[in-house]
């Protein structure tokens, strides 16, 4: 899941995660992320996945974005990367995986181990 985590602007300090691509941002209610900085367009930029797997930042002229400090209408982001839209600003990043509890199955599994080595021991005492 990407994460966008706010260095600076009205979200400064809180991340917001986003679900799925592409992800439009600004100023608008309709948007799925919403900046209420200055400098902040309607619809100002879409994140999206393009056909090469890479994610590609897309500013609606007249708007711009800084990645990385550089001014651009379209760039391609990496995790990591700081973008800026107006006052707002943020660092790409990737949330880290939920993993579904492996307690049972471990439980399970010195079960079984415990019953193969009762197992064993009662082979031994009536073979041996």
């Amino acid at each position: 899941m990407l994460v966008l985590q706010f260095v600076a602007g009205s979200l400064k300090g809180s991340e917001v995660q986003v679900p799925g691509l592409p992800v439009t941002l600004g100023r608008d209610s309709g948007v799925d992320v919403r900046l209420e900085d200055d400098g902040v367009f309607g619809k100002h930029a879409l994140i999206s996945l393009t056909s090469d797997l890479n994610l590609q930042l897309e500013a609606k002229a007249p708007a711009f974005a800084l990645i990385e400090g550089a001014k651009t209408h379209v760039g391609i982001i990496r995790t990591g990367d700081r973008i800026a839209i107006g006052a707002s600003a943020f660092t790409l990043a990737l949330d880290s995986p939920d993993q579904a509890s492996v307690s049972i199955r471990e439980t399970l599994l010195w079960f079984g181990v415990l019953a193969l080595i009762v197992a064993q021991m009662w082979l031994m005492f009536k073979l041996g």
